[in-house]
């Protein structure tokens, strides 16, 4: 990477290639440390969700063995559809890997990120590391549909959204599984009409444009097995500076700071962390001058709010723009 870096090199560019050739081992051993080591030293977290589910709703074993026969069910057959795919032997440990042990760990990172920051870990090239490791020679296997990127913490999210607003989870279950088709079909129309109004990549598109060759580079780098891009070590690492801080930090110190926030940071581009710096200093002025008790009881419903118009002005202005681009190629 420092043969890399050239003064002025923009911070995206920067970002993508320091957890490329540096960061992103480390990074993955930081976040099991924040994500796992917490949970063995307060293991009642767990424990107390299984008593809360049997008080409420009864057994919490016949709760929660359905849903572990499906998530099983899924990763073994995950596997096997692999397996098919490239019959290797070799390949099953790392297949078992991708679709049964890593979703759990990176479920349990990744949730615990959004409840306790309010953004979500992301832990890059996992899969990749995972591939490189195997040793496998042939191109195939980084062409696999393995999916490990979980969506808990957008169901976590939503659910904790629907108690807050008096409403019941399972509704938005239902409402969620009868739009999804719907979806799909206006996904499909929508991409259609997009390739009407220009090819894919275009000058249409810049941004198709600029980064799928980047990825195709990226995704070379690590086809051909460059040497640096995988250090085993680099992983523990990571790791036990990690699980140290948060065992000091729970049994000796005890100061208000958490360790999943500061892998969130080094995650982060230093423009996203600013910012988020910035955003909890300005809640913290709220605070000060509109009372603590009336922020707290009020500020989901002010971030809602502004989400919602964030979005309807990236909507409108999307939608002007293509209508701009559109008519900027009707008389080609």
């Amino acid at each position: 990477f420092a043969q890399e870096w050239r003064a002025g090199m923009d911070i995206g560019t920067t970002l993508q290639r320091s957890l490329l050739y540096v960061w992103t081992a480390p990074l993955v051993g930081m976040a099991m440390a924040a994500g796992i080591v917490p949970l063995i030293l307060h293991p009642e977290i767990v424990t107390g969700i299984f008593k809360s589910m049997r008080k409420s709703r009864g057994s919490a074993t016949k709760l929660i063995l359905p849903f572990l026969i499906l998530f099983v069910s899924g990763g073994l057959a995950a596997t096997i559809i692999n397996y098919l795919l490239i019959p290797e032997l070799s390949l099953l440990p790392y297949y078992v890997i991708l679709t049964l042990i890593w979703p759990f760990v990176y479920t349990v990172i990744v949730t615990r990120s959004r409840a306790i920051t309010g953004f979500t870990v992301d832990i890059p090239y996992f899969n990749q590391l995972v591939y490189f490791a195997s040793g496998y020679p042939g191109v195939n296997l980084w062409f696999t549909p393995i999916y490990t990127a979980g969506g808990s913490p957008g169901w976590a999210g939503t659910f904790f959204a629907m108690d807050y607003c008096k409403g019941k989870p399972l509704d938005y279950v239902k409402i969620f599984l009868a739009v999804l088709p719907i979806a799909f079909l206006v996904a499909f129309f929508t991409t259609h009409d997009f390739w009407r109004l220009a090819p894919i990549p275009s000058a249409a598109y810049p941004g198709v444009e600029i980064y799928w060759p980047v990825s195709a580079v990226v995704q070379n780098l690590w086809i051909n097995h460059s040497p640096e891009l995988f250090q085993p070590l680099w992983i523990l690492y990571g790791f036990i500076p990690i699980a140290l801080a948060e065992i000091a930090n729970s049994l000796f110190l005890h100061l208000p700071i958490s360790t999943i926030g500061f892998v969130l940071g080094a995650s982060q581009s230093i423009s996203n962390s600013m910012l988020i710096l910035l955003a909890g200093a300005i809640g913290k002025i709220f605070e000060m001058r509109i009372g603590k008790k009336w922020y707290n009881e009020h500020k989901t419903a002010m971030a809602v709010g502004l989400c919602i118009g964030e979005g309807l002005a990236v909507v409108t202005g999307s939608i002007v723009a293509l209508l701009i681009r559109s008519v900027w190629y009707l008389p080609y």
